[in-house]
């Protein structure tokens, strides 16, 4: 299932991308560089900034799985335009 679709606006500047565009709770990204806390609800496309690495985003569902976090994992700078951060459900 596919969660997220980051995109590189800017040199080590991301966005990130809800899909399916829905609400997300207590979403976090963890990295070298520490935890980064996104306020939220997430229900619309956010910006970080990242220094190259590996990272995990996790989050909360809003709907349907609201007692379970998830987690995917990604890597900066991106292989291509765009890259989608996929989960099994």
């Amino acid at each position: 299932m596919d969660v997220w679709r980051i995109e590189e606006i800017s040199d080590g500047r991301y966005r990130f991308h809800g899909v399916p565009s829905e609400a997300y709770g207590q979403v976090r990204i963890q990295g070298d560089v520490g935890s980064i806390p996104i306020p939220g609800p997430v229900d619309a496309p956010f910006e970080v900034d990242l220094p190259a690495g590996e990272y995990t985003i996790g989050w909360h569902w809003m709907r349907g799985h609201t007692d379970d976090r998830a987690a995917g994992t990604f890597e900066v700078p991106l292989n291509g335009s765009h890259q989608v951060v996929t989960i099994t459900d």
